[in-house]
């Protein structure tokens, strides 16, 4: 898998499988914040965010180009209909509707 980091995951990750995309949350856990290493704890805020931001995309060994460009269609029209709100809206808000992107990520009018 190839990992990538949005302030949105759920937001995204509904956006991608609402376009049919290959993709999965990193269910990375920060440590510190475990009780198990409650003896260690340290504030790990980056590992926090880590944690909750991470999505896997697809590196399968037979995995087709022409499916990673698709993945790449699709994060693009989604940063593309979110502009900057998609890092700074929480993921109960309104989801966006695919159909008003095309398939570059460009607006459809």
């Amino acid at each position: 898998y190839f990992p990538i980091q949005c302030s949105n995951r759920q937001r995204l990750l509904a956006w991608l499988m609402h376009q049919k995309r290959d993709v999965a949350a990193q269910h990375l856990r920060n440590c510190a914040d475990l009780p198990g290493f409650s003896p260690f704890y340290r504030d790990c805020p980056q590992a926090r965010k880590t944690a909750d931001q991470v999505v896997l995309l697809p590196t399968y060994p037979r995995y087709p180009m022409s499916e990673v460009e698709k993945n790449i269609d699709a994060i693009r029209s989604y940063f593309a209909v979110e502009g900057d709100d998609a890092t700074a809206q929480s993921g109960n808000e309104h989801q966006p509707s695919p159909a008003r992107v095309g398939r570059r990520g460009t607006r459809e009018e």
